[in-house]
């Protein structure tokens, strides 16, 4: 009888390593496959210079800039393939170069890619309350922090002064206007922290941070893993960046 709880036992164990070794290639999978799309679209449909923002009369010529780089998409054929797409978000030096979606609801992407297959990575998508134009006073782009840092993987390192001055500047392209987002800083709350309701106010006091009348407010909102709740919050303000025709 001994004999046979313990058979049993060791295949249940076996069971349980072979489950998780499963889990553990699947989700691997999923992140090589959301990782390969979004790479080739970026190679498709976009193109990134280096910024030129050198001054003759700059004291020092080594002193780093927060100019961001031009970005240019081919919106026409991105949209025509993909519907729900409303805008490109890209910040230098980290792994944030992604279309931005927009559905009828908050769970249609959370866990789908843009071409609609199933993926824990999802899409950045833009809360569907919102605007698709980003005109709104607060406007909540969503994203996974993937733990290989994909997605918004890199938002919770905001929290370090050095990657934030780093990266202070986003670069958010739609079909018709150019902005750039200024990172004001971010906050660790939970999944019912009022900013999910639209309300900026509490935001703005943890960051000690007043908006300026007709001020647009961009929050980045990703998971953390310290409770199934909790979430960091990042914000910006939104200027449109209007090029020069000299």
């Amino acid at each position: 009888m001994n004999k046979v709880i313990r058979y049993i036992f060791i295949l249940v164990c076996i069971g349980i390593m072979a489950y998780s070794a499963w889990n553990i290639w699947s989700i691997n999978d999923e992140y090589e496959e959301v990782d390969a799309v979004y790479e080739d679209l970026a190679e498709k449909f976009i193109v990134i210079e280096e910024a030129n923002d050198t001054d003759p009369g700059k004291v020092n010529a080594d002193e780093p800039t927060t100019a961001a780089p031009e970005v240019k998409i081919s919106f026409e054929e991105l949209v025509t393939m993909y519907p729900d797409v409303i805008g490109w978000l890209y910040c230098e030096g980290t792994p944030i170069n992604y279309p931005v979606v927009q559905a009828k609801d908050n769970d249609y992407y959370l866990r789908r890619m843009i071409n609609g297959k199933y993926n824990v990575g999802g899409t950045i998508f833009v809360d569907y309350r919102n605007s698709d134009d980003f005109s709104d006073p607060v406007t909540l782009i969503y994203g996974h922090n993937m733990k290989n840092g994909s997605m918004f993987g890199t938002i919770p390192k905001y929290a370090k002064k050095d990657f934030l001055q780093a990266h202070k500047i986003m670069t958010l392209k739609t079909p018709d206007k150019n902005y750039e987002i200024e990172i004001i800083g971010g906050v660790k709350t939970d999944a019912y922290d009022p900013i999910y309701s639209m309300d900026v106010g509490n935001l703005a006091i943890q960051l000690k941070y007043a908006p300026e009348k007709g001020e647009k407010i961009i929050v980045f909102s990703t998971c953390l893993y310290d409770t199934e709740d909790s979430r960091y919050l990042l914000a910006g303000t939104l200027r449109e960046v209007v090029a020069d025709e000299n």
